[in-house]
């Protein structure tokens, strides 16, 4: 479910080749993880988490520590493995709605945060710029050791005749300095990050 958008009617958008080469080049040739993938996903990922087998908002992500997420956009919901659009979701009956688990970009935000405090995991996001909500003013802007690039234009995902209808950015949680000298890395793959995706849009 790569890169929903919740009212498009479509479950699976996926990332066009020319951001995921770039995401590749900053890991070093290799992803190691997309935890919300799909069947005709070209992430390439070491593993690739697709409903009903593995949900990766439940599931910890262990020791993959490079990450690529291009979560569901909107709201959109899970019940018994499959992922639903609102419109599903809104002609189930009541005893069904209540067993439906709810996704966003906020609870995918505030899973690659905590899996980087947990276990160390570095994550670049693709998500909606809509820097007017929760995920943005009460989790991306208030966390250290965060590269954001707002992408120019409107990207368009592979297999659509029309860029994706919101500005798009690439946010990069870096892993956190835990050792001795560890800032000065930090602060280098930072410069990594930037340099790289800085002819695709504005850095912050």
């Amino acid at each position: 479910m790569a890169g929903v958008i919740a009212d498009s009617g479509n479950l699976s958008w996926n990332t066009p080749d020319y951001l995921l080469e770039k995401i590749r080049v900053y890991f070093n040739g290799t992803i190691d993880l997309d935890p919300c993938s799909n069947p005709g996903s070209i992430v390439q990922a070491t593993d690739n988490w697709v409903l009903p087998y593995r949900d990766g908002l439940e599931e910890s992500w262990g020791e993959r520590k490079r990450v690529y997420v291009n979560p569901p956009y909107g709201s959109s919901y899970i019940l018994d493995g499959r992922c639903l659009l609102p419109k599903e979701y809104r002609e189930l009956p009541p005893e069904k709605k209540i067993q439906c688990k709810k996704q966003n970009i906020f609870k995918w935000v505030s899973k690659a945060v905590s899996e980087r405090e947990d276990r160390q995991n570095e994550t670049i996001m693709l998500i909606p710029a809509s820097v007017e909500t929760k995920a943005w003013q009460d989790i991306i802007f208030k966390q250290n050791f965060v590269s954001v690039c707002f992408l120019k234009g409107r990207v368009r995902f592979v297999g659509s005749i029309n860029g994706c209808s919101v500005p798009l950015a690439l946010v990069l949680f870096s892993q956190y300095p835990l050792q001795v000298g560890g800032y000065k890395e930090a602060i280098a793959k930072r410069k990594s990050f930037n340099k790289l995706f800085s002819d695709l849009g504005f850095i912050f």
